[in-house]
């Protein structure tokens, strides 16, 4: 019997969450490339541009480390969140 549609996205966030949580605590800094490639991808999303200038990486670096921290619901563990 299939899932309620509901109950597989609860499912999907905290299997999400987990996972970024897991990366956070074994990668420390690590993680920063990861979350700069997620901004980049989420800005190309946005707007379809393909090249950014240092300044508009650090903008969407900026914006996904806000957008994992609500996410996840704190700071995370690593210093890449500071």
């Amino acid at each position: 019997m299939a899932k309620a549609p509901d109950q597989a996205i609860g499912n999907s966030q905290t299997l999400c969450k987990g996972e970024i949580e897991r990366m956070l605590k074994n990668s420390q800094t690590k993680v920063i490339m990861p979350v700069v490639a997620f901004g980049l991808l989420r800005a190309y999303a946005d707007s379809g541009k393909s090249m950014f200038s240092d300044t508009e990486v650090r903008k969407v670096y900026q914006s996904a480390v806000r957008e994992l921290k609500q996410f996840l619901g704190h700071d995370g563990v690593c210093p890449a969140f500071s």
